[in-house]
């Protein structure tokens, strides 16, 4: 299977250096599962990071609601310049995704899985996602990217997922 034939893969927010970080949204309505994959590489410095996702009605951020509830979490932290092992951890259902005591000068890994059709309310059609990252520190550099795949109906090329 070749992944960009079969899924639509677009920033959650470019490379940058940590902090505060609120994402571009991304419209999943076109898409059954949604994959946020962020990594983390610290410096010398370095403090925790918490990653939560927040949900939307439009890419505007129309009726915007914090926090989901993330079902399906793995993290693999305190990655050597030579990793030893790759075996991800499981997290625990929540709201947020946090990574504790980050060691300095290592890399991390963070990778949320979402079922999109759990997203909509009895209230609202939710159908965009947007990751947000608390924490960090100004020497840690972030990326992230949405890997959205199961689509609905098969097409080439995959819609746009950046607009409603």
């Amino acid at each position: 299977m070749m992944l960009p034939q079969n899924a639509k893969i677009v920033n959650a927010f470019p490379n940058q250096v940590g902090g505060a970080i609120a994402g571009d949204w991304v419209c999943v309505k076109d898409f059954h599962r949604a994959m946020l994959i962020v990594g983390i590489t610290t410096a010398a410095d370095h403090t925790d990071v918490t990653l939560t996702v927040d949900k939307a009605t439009n890419v505007a951020a129309g009726n915007e609601s914090a926090g989901i509830t993330l079902d399906n979490t793995w993290t693999l932290v305190d990655i050597p310049a030579i990793p030893l092992l790759d075996v991800m951890t499981k997290g625990a259902v929540g709201a947020v995704s946090v990574a504790p005591a980050i060691a300095a000068n290592t890399a991390h890994l963070f990778v949320v899985d979402i079922n999109t059709d759990e997203l909509p309310t009895n209230l609202f059609n939710f159908d965009c996602l947007q990751a947000t990252m608390a924490g960090g520190h100004a020497t840690q550099y972030v990326s992230g990217v949405w890997v959205l795949y199961e689509p609905r109906y098969a097409q080439e090329p995959q819609l746009a997922a950046v607009t409603d």
